[in-house]
């Protein structure tokens, strides 16, 4: 039988540095996923792409070589600069020579693929480029002491203190994980081979809240860099007086952080809170309180229809649908994206509001949303079999992370 040929390399599944992918799908959705990016592609090339089915066996699993060919096929096509590949492969080459899986090769892929898009033209000089690549260059260190680690002693079984007094400081000097569960590490029992043993499991649970506070770290490091851009944008365009005090005390996205780390609360997901923080906004410029059935009526009909069209086909009031539909996403629905920008627009129109700001804030909480939703089932499961972790569930630790960037924002405030 002919070998399968593997499209998409294995992430590294340690998420100081997340793999490209995993930022796309949490930052896009379903948008973000393989399939839909080669899809995006193909239909800009003009192309055909290949099967749905085979662009999601092709992003886990070896494909066979015709299905593979394809999919280069269709990158190939994409590609308006046609030594992209070729620049590609050497910046990436350091990390290939490692022979380590990683992350950060994605990531440089990624930025020079984005380079002379619009999304390039926003990270270029950004702070939270020079955050991803800080990131980047401090995964290949860590990388580069392991090869030198495991090269020095190729036949000698690795000590288990030696990289764990190593991890713990890379760690606790570049990350906010929890100290005490960082020395919980120590006391894994790394002799334990039978993964159902009580000690197996309990080792494994512990590396994964590890992991669940490193991924916490990193996106919520990435939400306040994307703060301090957005302050900076508002002090070069010199609107930066109106939101100065909220600049400093939460940044750009502090309001809708959800401020408990219990499970499953859906109204304490950053969109529903926008919803709130929108209408107190809305309250304050009209003078008076804007209900909420008030702001259902921004929300567009059925297809942006007329009320005119829309009764001529359904016997509730079009009030009265608006109303229902925005209960629902009050309550933690996630709303048509096309739903969602009229909505915002017509928020926006005729306020002082800036409607690209807005739309940016609104991307951030459904991005917020997604990473809550994974770490929650993530984090279900293992407190369901070690309660004592629960302590160290993060999600409600973003203001923690802003503390460390307050002075900065009020430095650009105040410039």
């Amino acid at each position: 039988m002919a070998k399968g040929i593997k499209v998409t390399l294995p992430p590294l599944d340690v998420f100081f540095l997340p793999h490209v992918s995993d930022f796309l799908r949490i930052t896009l959705g379903d948008s973000g996923s393989f399939p839909r990016l080669i899809e995006g592609m193909a239909e800009a090339a003009g192309i055909k792409a290949p099967h749905r089915t085979t662009l999601k066996k092709a992003e886990h699993q070896p494909v066979t070589r015709g299905a593979a060919m394809k999919i280069q096929r269709v990158w190939h096509s994409s590609l308006q600069n046609k030594d992209f590949l070729k620049d590609l492969e050497i910046a990436t080459q350091p990390w290939e020579d490692l022979q380590l899986k990683n992350n950060g090769s994605s990531w440089i892929a990624y930025l020079a693929g984005t380079e002379r898009s619009k999304i390039g033209s926003a990270l270029k000089d950004s702070r939270v480029a020079s955050f991803v690549e800080k990131r980047i260059a401090q995964e290949k260190s860590f990388l580069d002491w392991i090869k030198q680690e495991t090269s020095r002693q190729p036949n000698k079984r690795p000590q288990p203190a030696v990289w764990i007094r190593q991890a713990r400081e890379f760690l606790e000097d570049n990350t906010l994980v929890d100290s005490e569960l960082l020395s919980l590490i120590a006391e894994i029992d790394h002799s334990a081979v039978d993964p159902e043993s009580i000690e197996w499991l309990r080792g494994k649970s512990i590396l994964r809240v590890v992991n669940h506070q490193l991924r916490i770290d990193f996106y919520y490091t990435l939400l306040c860099e994307l703060a301090l851009d957005v302050a900076d944008y508002l002090a070069t365009h010199g609107v930066c007086e109106a939101h100065r005090q909220q600049l400093v005390d939460w940044g750009f996205v502090g309001d809708i952080a959800p401020k408990s780390s219990s499970m499953r609360i859906r109204r304490d997901r950053p969109l529903v809170l926008l919803f709130e923080v929108w209408r107190r906004r809305l309250s304050a410029l009209a003078g008076e309180e804007v209900t909420v059935r008030k702001m259902a009526g921004y929300l567009p009909l059925p297809k942006d229809c007329t009320e005119d069209e829309f009764l001529s086909y359904s016997s509730e009031s079009p009030g009265d649908h608006k109303y229902r539909r925005f209960k629902k996403w009050r309550k933690g629905q996630i709303p048509d994206q096309s739903a969602l920008e009229i909505f915002i627009a017509r928020l926006c129109q005729g306020h002082d509001s800036d409607h690209y700001l807005a739309w940016m804030k609104a991307q951030a909480a459904l991005a917020w949303g997604r990473l809550i939703d994974e770490e929650e089932e993530t984090l279900a499961v293992i407190f369901t079999a070690h309660p004592d972790l629960q302590r160290f569930n993060a999600i409600g630790s973003y203001s923690t992370y802003w503390n460390r960037y307050q002075k900065q924002a009020a430095d650009i405030s105040a410039a």
